[in-house]
């Protein structure tokens, strides 16, 4: 099968979980908006980006607290959450749905002990505090955060920002990863119910100093995706402006290429060496 078949086949299996996961938020009363690339893509192609290879959901904190516990009791047939939370060495702040009986492995020399299969992405939106200074230490606790997740040093970055880094690393591992990880999360989470209080995404460094309105999803809307039907933002015009600038114009088209390059996708068995197949 060419590139373009396999990227097709796996868009169409990322849909399905999508419309899976969309009627169990319906289902549980969970508020989610199209976000990112998908909610661009919607907008622009009535579907996926033609170049894009995955699909990104969010959710406010709330929602996305309640969707975690919905799901840990009662899982869609044949779809496996994975996240910090269910398996320890995933240290990603979101939460991936995959479907089982597929894989999707991006380095074979480098091959996680979870769940491989294709999936979705479900982010949280954060409450940012207001005031410079409280701000700041909010995106402090955050990257720090994100340190205590991977629990090593960046691979590559600033030689100052790495020595600190190692700094407050150090700091972490004494005080104990996991006693200074489950204080991170209370700091970062506790605005949550603050309605007044503009958002945020937190899943990494950069996204985290995008602010959000406060009412992102006071109004959601249905807008067409590959011929289906999602909630969006209904103000989604001014989201995607704030996340892309000018949205509807095409990138270059030596950029129209696909955000990831696994070296191997499967769409009919799982994949894990060390303990045979995934349950």
């Amino acid at each position: 099968m060419s590139e373009d078949g396999l990227l097709r086949q796996q868009q169409m299996i990322e849909l399905e979980i999508l419309s899976q996961v969309a009627e169990f938020c319906e289902k549980k009363g969970i508020k989610y908006s199209l976000c990112s690339g998908t909610l661009l893509g919607a907008v622009r192609h009535r579907g996926f980006i033609p170049w894009d290879d995955d699909v990104d959901i969010c959710m406010l904190r709330s929602d996305y607290e309640h969707f975690i516990e919905a799901w840990k009791k009662e899982p869609v047939k044949e779809l496996v959450m994975v996240s910090h939370d269910t398996n320890a060495s995933f240290n990603q702040t979101f939460v991936k749905i995959r479907k089982n009986n597929t894989a999707i492995i991006d380095d074979l020399n480098d091959i996680p002990d979870y769940h491989t299969g294709i999936a979705i992405d479900i982010f949280p939106m954060d409450r940012i505090p207001k005031g410079m200074v409280r701000r700041l230490l909010f995106w402090f606790r955050c990257a720090n955060y994100h340190l205590v997740l991977h629990n090593e040093l960046p691979k590559e970055g600033n030689p100052m920002l790495l020595f600190g880094c190692s700094i407050v690393l150090y700091i972490n591992r004494l005080l104990g990863i996991e006693k200074v990880e489950r204080r991170l999360y209370k700091q970062i989470t506790k605005y949550k119910n603050n309605r007044n209080l503009p958002l945020t995404f937190t899943d990494t460094n950069r996204t985290m100093f995008r602010i959000y309105p406060t009412d992102v999803f006071d109004e959601l809307v249905k807008l067409s995706f590959e011929g289906l039907e999602f909630n969006c933002f209904a103000q989604w015009d001014r989201e995607l402006t704030i996340e892309f600038g000018s949205y509807m114009e095409l990138p270059p088209v030596e950029e129209r290429k696909r955000p990831h390059k696994p070296e191997l996708v499967d769409f009919e068995k799982n994949y894990s060496p060390n303990r045979g197949n995934d349950k």
